[in-house]
């Protein structure tokens, strides 16, 4: 547009020009005074005119260095749109790694967790076959008891002897169950202790934990022979029901005590594996949380990635 103005004036100006020539040769007989005028003011229009020239000029170069300016800022943000758009194409990949490792993991957990479970399922199934089995055998000792107690209410020759039999039988059966669970403690100790020294010395504690149990099943046996020899005073019929009703208590408490032990190491590895699905648990619960933390944060930055790449635009 400038370009356009500056060449109007010099038209003009070449107009005027010319138009003064003619005027002259038309006029050679007109004054000399409104020559003169007719002069002062063409230079007036000439100096009017190429002063605005010279300030087009001006404006034209400083509009021209200005464009050159934002062409130069176009140019850099240009590149910048380009650095946010890789670093948002990055990103975008680490999220999508990331999504699925934690959806591995996730997968996983859940894999445990059902593993866990139906072992936990199978512990209860034979705990509660073990508690079943438990009072079978409670159940059994109490009937052999009261059979006990006919028997020997049977075998007395009057309600006296009767009752003295059956008040030493009672005795007896006290002190035997006794001495049975004081001997099965006895034997878990030393087994316990027998486990630790192996780590150590192998061969000379097994071989004086083995006498020891030989000494003590010797002792055992004497101690049954002292209780046969103090009953042989009642009668050969009272001795032999007594006998049977020690060797079924001696059986019924033996088998009592496994049944208890066994009944407390099984509760204790459920204890344990309750432990271990409550950690499990806690674990999943902990990589959930941070699932959702990560895709928070990813959320926002693609967020600020984007509303960057449209203020560039």
């Amino acid at each position: 547009k400038l370009k356009e103005k500056v060449d109007i004036l010099t038209t003009k100006l070449g107009q005027l020009e010319t138009q003064g020539g003619k005027k002259k040769k038309k006029k050679k007989k007109s004054s000399i005074f409104f020559f003169n005028k007719k002069k002062i003011e063409e230079q007036r229009l000439k100096i009017s005119l190429t002063e605005t020239v010279n300030d087009l000029q001006k404006t034209l170069q400083e509009r021209i260095q200005y464009v050159q300016e934002i062409n130069e800022e176009n140019v850099q943000l240009m590149r910048q749109s380009e650095k946010f758009q890789r670093e948002n194409q990055q990103l975008l990949k680490e999220r999508d790694l990331a999504q699925q490792r934690l959806g591995e993991k996730q997968f996983s957990l859940n894999d445990r967790i059902s593993q866990l479970q139906t072992g936990m399922k199978q512990l209860t199934n034979a705990f509660q076959f073990e508690k079943q089995r438990n009072d079978k055998c409670l159940h059994l000792i109490q009937k052999l008891r009261k059979d006990n107690k006919k028997l020997r209410r049977s075998i007395g020759p009057n309600a006296q002897g009767a009752s003295e039999v059956e008040n030493e039988t009672e005795t007896d059966a006290d002190a035997h169950s006794a001495r049975a669970r004081d001997t099965f403690s006895q034997k878990n100790k030393r087994r316990r202790r027998r486990r630790r020294r192996r780590r150590n010395d192998d061969n000379e504690e097994e071989a004086n934990d083995d006498d020891n149990d030989n000494n003590e099943e010797e002792e055992e046996e004497e101690e049954d022979d002292d209780d046969d020899d103090d009953g042989k005073d009642g009668s050969a019929a009272s001795e032999h029901q007594h006998r049977l009703w020690r060797g079924q208590s001696w059986v019924a408490t033996n088998e009592a005590d496994v049944l208890k032990e066994s009944l407390r190491l099984e509760e204790q590895s459920l204890k344990e594996e309750m432990n271990k699905l409550v950690a499990a648990q806690l674990m999943m619960q902990q990589l959930q949380n941070n699932n959702t933390v990560q895709n928070v944060t990813i959320a926002t930055t693609t967020q600020n990635y984007t509303g960057n790449d449209q203020k560039t635009n």
